[in-house]
């Protein structure tokens, strides 16, 4: 099935069932055998979107056979301009042979999303029998295609050139970029598409969520696979050159990481700093866990929108074993009570830009800290700069200094492994702690 949302459409619209794969590739008898006597339409996706397989024309009139005449059969061809097969057919010729058979059962789903590059326009075409069309038109939505989608739908179709070119230009490098996951050591499906279906090692630090998180936080968008019971797959496209060297060239980087510096780390404050510090974390993978600690509830919710945490809570945990970062300028807001004294117990201390022993060198490392150009020993006051989840930036801690305290059995090899990417403070009291690269 091509998109998770044909099955929202499906539950829309009454009985819905679809088969489970077993396997990242069609399934013809599996999707004869999901068939029973309720079902109206048959979704087939040709080339299929996740996997990247392909039906020949052959097998798609074997699923026609099988199927009863009252079932209507859809094929979704949105990729069909990149395949050069010469067993593949889009559709149309089932939905002509189908007709001149007295069938009116076949439709064929064609759209300028894909190799024409109008996927905003969300323009797109069906080729099937007229009493299908007659229904379409019936229930769609007046003017459903704007002149603007119709205009670039026209010119589209007068630049035939350009589409040739990206078809040829996949197909040297999607083989290209196949090979290269591969002799990662990855599995790659083998693909008729512009992009590839990539399954990683099940080993915490290098499966697919750790593999889409270290990409992500690279500006490389990846897709998560478990919606279609294919939890340890990704999908990503092929696409320019330079964006298929530099994916290989980030993934063999994460292959070589040995996982997480740190177990958990807890952030008491997301705002500019601790949404900063957070960004550090994901985009370097230091923590296996990210707790964004917040009293107001919109700022947790945006937290974990924007993927800087993996849970958040209104108080500190009781027990976290790894830093604890106090991420928010001390005197612009007051610490809470369960951060001041729950960490007498389990050995924790939150620090602050001003927490440290000297006031000339806690306003020498505020200000870097907090970007701020003054020499003041007065930290910023509440609402003078720039602060939630949204404001932070990786860049941020850039011969800048970062503190994190950390509790007294963290693994000094663990604060070692942190250095270069964010400072670590290897006193609780004092806070000292190297430069951030």
């Amino acid at each position: 099935m091509a998109f998770s949302c044909t099955r929202l459409q499906q539950d829309s619209g009454g009985d819905a069932r679809s088969p489970r794969p077993r396997r990242p590739d069609h399934d013809i008898d599996a999707l004869l055998a999901a068939v029973t006597m309720r079902t109206k339409i048959v979704f087939l996706a040709n080339p299929n979107n996740p996997t990247g397989t392909y039906i020949s024309a052959e097998d798609v009139a074997r699923l026609h056979a099988g199927l009863p005449p009252s079932v209507l059969l859809i094929i979704d061809a949105a990729y069909a301009e990149f395949v050069s097969r010469n067993d593949y057919e889009p559709g149309a010729a089932l939905v002509d042979a189908a007709f001149a058979k007295g069938a009116a059962n076949v439709v064929m789903l064609r759209t300028f999303s894909k190799i024409y590059a109008l996927g905003g326009m969300r323009l797109g075409w069906a080729y099937c029998p007229p009493s299908v069309a007659d229904v379409l038109n019936r229930v769609r939505a007046p003017f459903n295609v704007n002149a603007a989608a119709q205009a670039a739908g026209i010119a589209a179709l007068a630049m035939s050139p350009p589409s040739i070119a990206a078809r040829e230009h996949n197909d040297i490098w999607l083989p290209w970029f196949s090979r290269e996951l591969a002799a990662l050591g990855l599995t790659v499906n083998s693909s008729v598409g512009n992009f590839v279906l990539v399954r990683f090692p099940a080993a915490p630090a290098h499966d697919a969520n750790a593999a889409c998180a270290y990409l992500q936080a690279r500006g490389i968008l990846t897709r998560k696979m478990g919606a279609y019971h294919l939890p340890e797959w990704l999908r990503t496209r092929s696409g320019p050159r330079t964006r298929c060297g530099t994916v290989v060239a980030t993934l063999r980087d994460s292959s070589h990481h040995d996982g997480p510096a740190f177990e958990r780390v807890a952030l008491i404050g997301i705002g500019l700093i601790g949404s900063s510090l957070a960004r550090v974390l994901r985009r370097d993978r230091l923590a296996g866990e990210i707790v964004a600690c917040a009293r107001n509830q919109a700022t947790r919710d945006t937290a974990l929108a924007l993927g800087l945490a993996d849970r958040a809570t209104k108080m500190p945990p009781r027990r976290c074993a790894a830093p604890i970062s106090w991420s928010s300028p001390r005197r612009s807001r007051p610490m809470p009570r369960s951060a001041r004294g729950s960490h007498r117990h389990c050995g924790r201390a939150p620090s602050s830009p001003m927490s440290v022993r000297s006031s000339r060198r806690s306003s020498a490392i505020s200000s870097r800290a907090c970007l701020r150009t003054s020499t003041s020993s007065r930290p910023p006051g509440r609402r003078t700069e720039h602060s939630g989840p949204e404001s932070g930036f990786t860049e941020l801690f850039r011969d800048r200094w970062c503190i994190l305290t950390p509790l007294p059995d963290t693994d000094p090899a663990a604060l070692s492994d942190a250095d270069g990417a964010v400072g670590a403070g290897r006193d609780a009291r004092r806070h000292h702690g190297p430069r951030a690269s």
